[in-house]
């Protein structure tokens, strides 16, 4: 959790998919997406998003919603206060990313058991194979059911 979201995991992300070629015998140029979705495995970005939202998951009743900062009513109320940050690099810090990984999902992932969200997570994240945070960031999230 704590490197997944720096600039060297992209370095261990091309060593996975240069790993993933060789075991499927594919072409250096051709995408690995279709080997991901096919193995099975999440991309080291998947992998990212999975701790964090399983850590959120996990230390739900303690994170500072919304509603408990303003007392009038605010849209997303629901979902977890995020902090600013002014630099980048803060910014992409996990204590940050985790709330913003958490909040991308539908309100019924709130409710759910620990272990049904693990399953669930972990599969639609292996369907998906993303390439970065920013891309699970970017999606559209009606594909994930709980």
């Amino acid at each position: 959790m704590l490197w997944g979201n720096s600039h060297n995991a992209s370095k261990v992300f091309i060593k996975q998919k240069k790993v993933l070629r060789i075991i499927e015998n594919v072409p250096q140029r051709d995408t690995c997406v279709p080997l991901f979705k096919k193995l099975e495995i999440m991309t080291v970005p998947c992998l990212y998003i999975y701790v964090c939202l399983i850590c959120v998951k996990e230390e739900l009743e303690s994170c500072v919603l919304r509603q408990d900062i303003h007392n009038h009513e605010t849209r997303n109320k629901h979902l977890i206060n995020t902090l600013s940050a002014r630099l980048k690099k803060c910014a992409n810090s996990h204590v940050i990313m985790k709330a913003k990984l958490f909040n991308k999902l539908p309100k019924e992932a709130w409710t759910v058991n620990i272990n049904k969200f693990k399953l669930i997570i972990n599969r639609w994240l292996k369907e998906q194979a993303f390439y970065s945070v920013n891309e699970f960031l970017n999606c559209n999230i009606n594909t994930l059911n709980f």
